[in-house]
């Protein structure tokens, strides 16, 4: 995560809002469900990522349709399959998802599939010779060849819309090194300062300075107790990369003071005194702060206004997958250029992890929501996904929309 604060997503606004849902990521994600707060502290977890999740979405993989309360079972199918989980069974569910429970004919058919037809069907079938079965079993094969992959539309979907969000990082870097130039001239600064955290986020910050013929200097705070070691000395790497000034700055002693008790409490005690010691070195040395945070983070609710580290906001109107672009673009190692975002400290997960989907997941949906002004239903249907977890990441959008605005540069 970049120095722009944040807003304790482990241990405070994800907790709640995630309850529930640990069933759905555990199948979402093919692995362990997210965890937060001091259970998150204790292990790593590893992101979801679209190719492992796209077919879990297209067939509802918390246990439910994605349209109502029903079960996983397709009761018929199963019994003249054999396997709950065999091919044509997924698809003839997505057909019940995807196009039955569109109509108001379908979900009748549904809704009487479920009251007990279905179950009864499916016994007389279990307990009868196989002539029985057998020609059900032609007729459902000539209804799966006929019903659209609504799992290859999903992934193609995906992809169209991800695709938009490719940058032209050629063209932003000058739009971007010409924006931070006019802001500071504003302010009547001539030099720039970035706080380097040994992330992507402050990485690209701090290449978009170096684009300026303003005199840039980085700063890293830094201690030998709490924060990640590896990220000081990608901070080196970055400062390196660009030949800039570079000043660490060991908060060791400082540190020492934070209470052990709480993690909550000691993340943001940390953040604080990280903003005091950047804030003092601009002051001091008369330079504008250039905020390395990005539009996803303020999504997310963990690039907060009460906290903010920064006076001009270049990244602010870009998405995090936007960003590593960037990085990419930039030069930047691959070390430095696909590095996990993450808050920092030791022993904490990599933000991806803390909240359950990845950043090209959200990305997209958020991209969809806010960019373009689709409906929930909308990107259910556009990408497969679960409407419940499509309403609790709009629910988030909207409570973090109005607590961050920014005079950001337009993409």
């Amino acid at each position: 995560m970049s120095e722009s604060s944040r807003g304790g997503a482990e241990s405070s606004r994800f907790p709640e809002y995630w309850e529930g849902r640990k069933s759905y990521f555990k199948n979402y994600t093919g692995g362990a469900p997210p965890q937060t707060g001091a259970s998150a502290n204790k292990s790593k977890g590893s992101p979801s990522t679209i190719s492992g999740g796209a077919a879990e979405r297209a067939r509802g993989a918390s246990g439910k349709a994605l349209y109502g309360s029903y079960a996983r079972e397709c009761y018929i199918a199963t019994e003249v399959y054999g396997n709950v989980n065999h091919v044509s069974v997924d698809r003839l569910r997505e057909f019940r998802d995807y196009t039955l429970l569109n109509s108001w004919l379908g979900k009748k058919i549904v809704e009487m599939y479920y009251s007990g037809a279905g179950k009864r069907a499916a016994e007389f079938i279990r307990t009868t010779a196989d002539w029985v079965r057998h020609p059900i079993r032609l007729v459902l094969d000539a209804l799966v060849r006929v019903i659209p992959n609504y799992r290859n539309t999903h992934e193609s979907n995906f992809g169209h819309y991800q695709g938009e969000l490719k940058l032209e990082c050629k063209e932003f870097t000058k739009k971007a090194s010409e924006f931070i130039e006019n802001e500071a001239k504003k302010r009547s600064k001539t030099k720039l300062l970035v706080g380097l955290s040994g992330g992507v986020d402050s990485a690209v910050a701090a290449g978009l300075c170096a684009e300026t013929r303003l005199e840039t200097k980085l700063a890293t705070v830094t201690d030998k107790k709490y924060s990640r070691l590896q990220d000081l000395e990608d901070s080196k790497k970055i400062a390196e990369h660009l030949g800039l000034e570079h000043e660490i700055i060991d908060a060791t002693d400082m540190y020492g003071t934070i209470s052990e008790s709480d993690d909550f409490i000691r993340l943001h005690t940390m953040m604080g005194f990280r903003k005091a010691l950047i804030n003092s070195i601009a002051e001091k040395e008369e330079r504008v702060i250039i905020s390395s945070g990005n539009r996803t983070e303020s999504c997310l609710g963990i690039f907060c206004s009460n906290n903010i580290l920064g006076d001009i906001f270049p990244l602010a109107n870009l998405y995090k997958t936007q960003v590593y672009q960037l990085a990419k673009y930039m030069g930047f190692p691959e070390s430095i250029a696909l590095k996990p975002s993450h808050d920092g400290i030791k022993g904490h997960l990599d933000d991806e992890a803390a909240i359950g989907i990845s950043f090209k997941e959200f990305d997209v949906l958020a991209y969809l929501f806010k960019g373009k002004g689709f409906k929930p239903k909308k990107i259910c249907r556009l990408l497969g996904y679960n409407p419940e977890v499509i309403e609790m990441i709009i629910s988030l959008i909207k409570q973090n929309e109005t607590s961050l605005e920014f005079p950001g540069l337009d993409v």
